[in-house]
């Protein structure tokens, strides 16, 4: 069975998918009724997705409803920006993050940038 924190981590991720493609579609409704360029819609929702973990303190819109935040592992810190894009950068490769995580219960970029995600008590 699935631990429960990759489990909360896996619906905090399809939450924000599901928050970025409600976004995505009213987006593309807007820039197709007014006749805007609807490449930029493309490139805004990949902005989100990538960037999606500064949105709040804690992370993403996902990580927010779940509980969950980001936090360096040295310091117990969840707020360094930088890191937090870097993070994201490997959403790009997320179908091998996920068997990563099943595999080692841990992203890649969070191995390498000595981060982890906990449930705050």
């Amino acid at each position: 069975m699935i631990e429960k924190k990759i489990f909360n981590r896996f619906k905090a991720f399809f939450i924000d998918l599901i928050t970025i493609g409600f976004l995505g579609g009213v987006l593309g409704f807007l820039t197709n009724k007014f006749g805007m360029l609807s490449e930029y819609v493309f490139y805004a929702i990949f902005f989100l997705f990538l960037f999606k973990d500064i949105v709040t303190p804690v992370g993403s819109i996902g990580k927010e409803i779940m509980k969950l935040k980001i936090i360096d592992i040295s310091s117990n810190k969840s707020f360094f920006l930088g890191r937090k894009i870097l993070r994201n950068i490997s959403n790009i490769i997320w179908p091998i993050e996920f068997l990563i995580i099943l595999i080692t219960k841990k992203r890649l970029s969070d191995k390498f940038l000595n981060l982890d995600i906990v449930s705050p008590s």
